[in-house]
């Protein structure tokens, strides 16, 4: 019975224990939602090499954990419509261990682009150091264009009134 706690020092075995428990817990928590969540997640190192990523991450891109890990997702992520201006917020939180939120259009392994929303966090550790990056990512692209077709249904109403007053035609207003 050397293993159970003794009735005279029960905080201390409990304080302990909870230690322990809140050590493990968040670990596992993580691991069990990041296994099964829809939203991709990378982690990368400080420089952005890709360390690990989980199922929904290999799903969205189409590429295996083994092909990504050690490589920058703009090496194999990038094409024709990848905006600049994304890559640069991205580089730019990279190098100054900063979080950053942007959307940007990636590539698929079989070419396939994709609109990204990416919320990429520092990780860091007690002593504040810099030990990489956690980036959840969300496949936008349905989102992404239903925005742009209401953008341009709006522009269009929009525009209708004054293609008739151009045309020299005027609608009466309703009493």
């Amino acid at each position: 019975m050397e293993d159970s706690p003794s009735f005279a020092q029960p905080r201390s075995w409990v304080r302990g224990f909870m230690d322990n428990v809140l050590q493990e817990f968040p670990a596992r928590f993580f691991e069990n939602w990041a296994e099964h969540t829809d939203i991709a997640i990378l982690i990368t190192d400080p420089e952005g090499a890709v360390r690990w990523s989980n199922p929904a991450f290999t799903k969205m891109c189409l590429y295996s954990m083994h092909e990504i890990v050690g490589r920058r997702p703009g090496r194999f992520l990038t094409g024709p419509l990848t905006e600049e201006s994304a890559r640069d917020v991205l580089s730019q939180a990279i190098r100054q261990g900063q979080s950053c939120l942007t959307r940007i259009t990636n590539y698929k392994k079989d070419a396939t682009p994709y609109v990204a929303q990416i919320q990429m966090e520092p990780i860091k550790n007690n002593l504040g150091e810099r030990l990489g990056f956690i980036a959840l990512e969300q496949d936008v692209t349905n989102i992404d264009k239903k925005e742009r077709d209401i953008s341009e249904r709006s522009a269009s109403i929009y525009n209708q009134p004054l293609n008739h007053l151009e045309q020299g035609q005027v609608t009466p207003a309703a009493s």
